[in-house]
């Protein structure tokens, strides 16, 4: 008996000193080489999503004038417009892998991309609307993905937050409560649940957040400040008034704010100690102790964001009207 308690407490020993802590982060780099790009047109149009899965395959959606300027595909070494017509109000791009990519646009269309070119999958249509707005789409696997939007009347008499998930053949309308609300964003949390954003218009633009579990909505927040979502390392994090938020238990809990700065919002990053936000001189990174301007520049309106192992990029437009792509590459 002592000889089997002698091996048992050696055994736990070993498995004691063969246990390791996660490593903790550790403060991220900040010597990026920068570049521009401008994505050149004869016509107005305005960035409003982009992704990827690689540096060197890149697609962002836009609404513009003519829509010829709508879709934009980037290789690594240039930036091209997609060559054939979808139409002129493109407002979300994601996938899950490149040989699955996902566009949802202002008339109810869904497009697909499979690898071979971009085809209009689905047409979604609400029972008693006129018109369909596709704001986002957003998932963790191929066949449950969701999509969020708005149903609305051309005269403007009545709208309705809209729901839509992906079971790997069809995208169908979710069963909610008719809210007036217009859904313009998801996220996804870790515990499976999602963030949607949206907005109340009926007196000024009343901005809503909403925990979504896949049957039930929770509304959390409703003020007249516009809030911005962000994902990282599995993490959702909600800027409100340049101040950043976590969601505990339902509720939203300040996390990190930086008076003083010039930041205003997003949080695009690998770790809480490695992100880059934006500011209003220029591109700002948080190392986990203090926040510095990694690359100063006049404030530019962002319609998308993403990053890799080594590269950032910011799309957006300046006052002048320039559309641009802002890229960093950290050096090797």
């Amino acid at each position: 008996m002592k000889k089997l308690l002698v091996f048992i407490l050696f055994v736990i020993g070993l498995l004691s000193c063969n246990t390791t802590e996660p490593p903790e982060d550790k403060p991220g780099r900040r010597d990026y080489i920068w570049k521009v790009d401008s994505l050149k047109s004869d016509d107005w149009f305005g960035i409003s999503d982009i992704w990827g899965d690689s540096p060197t395959n890149i697609w962002l959606t836009a609404s513009g004038v003519t829509g010829w300027d709508c879709l934009w595909h980037y290789d690594g070494t240039n930036w091209e417009r997609y060559s054939e017509y979808l139409n002129p109000a493109l407002n979300t791009v994601f996938g899950i892998t490149q040989d699955e990519v996902w566009i949802g646009d202002s008339y109810g269309g869904i497009w697909r991309n499979v690898g071979s070119g971009w085809q209009r999958f689905q047409e979604i249509k609400v029972n008693g609307y006129d018109w369909i707005i596709i704001g986002s789409i957003y998932g963790a696997v191929q066949n449950n993905l969701y999509a969020v939007g708005t149903a609305s009347h051309y005269d403007g008499s009545g709208y309705k937050a809209i729901i839509l998930r992906y079971d790997g053949k069809n995208w169908n309308l979710v069963n909610i409560p008719d809210i007036n609300v217009g859904f313009e964003k998801i996220r996804r949390f870790a515990n499976g649940k999602y963030i949607i954003m949206g907005t109340n218009y009926d007196s000024g633009f009343l901005e809503k957040l909403f925990v979504f579990d896949g049957t039930n909505l929770k509304e959390i927040y409703s003020d007249y400040a516009y809030p911005g979502l962000y994902e990282m390392s599995g993490e959702v994090y909600i800027v409100i008034n340049h101040k950043i938020y976590k969601c505990r238990n339902d509720e939203l809990i300040l996390w990190k704010e930086f008076p003083g700065t010039s930041y205003y919002g997003s949080v695009l990053g690998r770790s809480e100690k490695d992100f880059l936000g934006a500011g209003y001189d220029g591109i700002l990174h948080y190392n986990g102790s203090d926040l510095a301007n990694l690359y100063s520049t006049e404030q530019i309106e962002l319609g998308g964001w993403l990053i890799f192992e080594k590269d950032v990029f910011f799309a957006g437009y300046t006052s002048e009207q320039r559309y641009i792509i802002i890229r960093g590459t950290l050096k090797e």
